[in-house]
């Protein structure tokens, strides 16, 4: 008797535990499990470097294009060209191209962090029929750091070959390689961006 009352107790146990319910006198319901989500942050961004700079690279002849109505994420820079966002590290860059880009230029972005004392290539600038752009421009190296210094923003024109070599130096949205000094470039117009934290 004693044998049978253990054996169906062994079995009663077994079944608790591969059901993962309680035993206990009633009707048992499985106990609700709460996954564990753990906070994500971003990664910073790797920095690559371009190549070494082309054995040929003029500096672009007079570029008959002017760049108007720049704007980080909307808001309009002050009079010493200074926009003040919060947070973030990838912000919106717009503007409107005045005239017509000539064959073999092309229009780019840049960030040069006094702080670091390099340049980072962020995007090339492709006008639509109206000569209206946007860029994404990254301040910082990940959304959670704060930007202590402000971050000036570039806009240039390069001719070939050096457009074709910024073409091969890959910057895009999540990554901005490091420009090598001695680029030739004309400048065509700059927005500061400070970042503040809230």
């Amino acid at each position: 008797m004693l044998r049978r009352q253990f054996s169906m107790l062994a079995v009663i146990s077994m079944a608790c535990v591969a059901s993962l319910s309680g035993c206990g006198g009633g009707k048992s319901s499985p106990s609700p499990v709460t996954p564990t989500v753990a906070a994500i942050r971003p990664k910073p961004t790797p920095v690559a470097s371009c190549p070494p700079l082309p054995a040929s690279r003029p500096a672009p002849a007079a570029v008959p294009v002017t760049v108007a109505g720049l704007s980080v994420d909307g808001l309009q820079p002050d009079a010493e060209r200074v926009v003040t966002t919060y947070g973030g590290r990838r912000h919106t860059l717009t503007g409107k191209v005045v005239g017509s880009i000539p064959a073999g230029v092309q229009l780019w972005v840049m960030t040069s962090p006094p702080h670091l004392q390099n340049r980072y290539l962020q995007g090339r600038i492709v006008p639509g029929r109206d000569g209206a752009w946007s860029v994404t421009v990254n301040v910082g190296r990940t959304d959670d750091q704060p930007q202590k210094f402000p971050d000036p923003v570039t806009i240039f024109a390069v001719s070939d070959p050096v457009g074709s070599y910024l073409l091969r130096c890959g910057g895009t949205v999540d990554q901005n390689p490091v420009i090598p000094p001695g680029l030739p470039f004309t400048k065509l117009g700059m927005v500061t961006i400070r970042k503040l934290t809230r």
